[in-house]
């Protein structure tokens, strides 16, 4: 992607709500601290703790982007994206997956998600992961 491109989404984060749902809170503050340096506004951002609390959250604080993790208890990431995708009003809705899962059980997530982000990984493939899912978002957000 290319820095014109970046620099048109970066003027967009601020708006932008996210969504962030992990089990452990240390990757939560990790993300919450890569999207803040984006750009993304602290207010915009919440987390839930698992995949059933990210579900309850969705209607109330309608997020744009979801950053999920696979494993998680009560409802993992790969269910909650497949509801997500399920109910119209968040069809469209940014979602990267994060996982440690093998290849093969990757091909289930692709279809809901517009990023997978494999641990271990870098900042650099999580701000390109959200940059591609935002522009993908924002694009089609434009048409519609």
């Amino acid at each position: 992607m290319d820095n014109k491109l970046k620099e048109l989404l970066k003027k967009q984060f601020p708006s932008i709500r996210v969504l962030i749902v992990d089990d452990m809170m240390p990757n939560i503050k990790n993300h919450k601290y890569v999207l803040s340096e984006m750009g993304f506004v602290d207010s915009n951002i919440s987390h839930a703790k698992d995949g059933l609390q990210g579900l309850l959250k969705l209607t109330k604080f309608q997020p744009e982007l979801i950053i999920t993790d696979w494993n998680m208890p009560m409802t993992d990431g790969l269910k909650m994206v497949q509801k997500i995708r399920a109910t119209k009003a968040f069809a469209d809705v940014a979602i990267i997956m994060i996982t440690a899962e093998a290849d093969k059980d990757l091909e289930q997530a692709k279809p809901y998600v517009q990023g997978i982000l494999k641990k271990p990984y870098t900042i650099k493939d999580v701000e390109d992961q959200v940059f591609f899912a935002m522009a993908k978002y924002l694009a089609k957000k434009m048409q519609a």
